[in-house]
């Protein structure tokens, strides 16, 4: 079934304008942390929400444990924080996917036209010197490379971001642990032991590499 997905220059106008509008809000408040200080820090996953929120609930309720030195107004603003960066984080997640997923099959589908399009004017090659000149300069110029990174190093506690399809296959040719993810999102980031290998995920476009240990340089292989 062919998909059609069409926006009006006025909608392209309002959408843009929106996301210009959340952007002024929100950039201000987000950070950016260098990729030395995010290795150090604790990763609260979905499943670790319920800890801090029996352990603040718990303090709530027992304030009389609470030292001077402890700040209980910090804790709970942070608390608050992560929860409302999860929840609009979340949504962000659900449309960059399906942004994802329409952009793909538009791709294909526009391959796939220029595909037969090509066909048709290689029909007519014999008959017509400027069709000729025309698939020449198509078939010189668009030759698809391969990204390949053969044997890469990654410095200790160091990360490599580079541009990826899905379905080209990751290798820890190395003696370190990799966590590889789609960019900065470590939302289904995949851990990759030495000697494992892994198949890029649909949806993933970038791809970042980051070696666990602090002492030895990482190797992969990616084709």
């Amino acid at each position: 079934m062919r998909e059609h997905i069409v926006l009006t220059p006025l909608e392209i106008t309002e959408i843009l304008g929106h996301l210009t509008a959340i952007q002024a809000i929100i950039n201000p408040k987000l950070v950016t942390i260098p990729d030395v200080e995010r290795q150090s820090l604790r990763k609260m996953g979905e499943k670790r929400t319920g800890y801090v929120s029996e352990i603040y609930l718990g303090l709530e309720a027992h304030p009389e444990v609470i030292p001077s030195s402890f700040d209980m107004m910090d804790f709970g603003l942070d608390r608050q924080s992560f929860i409302d960066m999860t929840t609009i984080h979340n949504v962000v997640l659900s449309i960059n996917e399906k942004f994802d997923d329409s952009i793909m099959v538009m791709g294909h589908q526009n391959m796939s036209d220029s595909d037969a399009g090509l066909k048709l004017l290689k029909a007519e090659v014999s008959n017509n010197a400027t069709i000729k000149t025309l698939v020449d300069n198509i078939l010189s110029g668009h030759k698809s490379p391969r990204i390949d990174h053969p044997f890469v190093g990654v410095a200790a506690s160091g990360s490599v971001t580079i541009p990826c399809k899905p379905g080209q296959r990751f290798t820890d040719t190395g003696s370190t642990v990799f966590v590889i993810s789609n960019g900065l999102s470590m939302v289904g980031a995949i851990t990759v032991a030495p000697g494992d290998s892994v198949l890029i995920p649909a949806g993933w476009h970038t791809l970042r590499i980051v070696n666990q240990s602090a002492t030895t340089a990482g190797e992969y292989k990616f084709v």
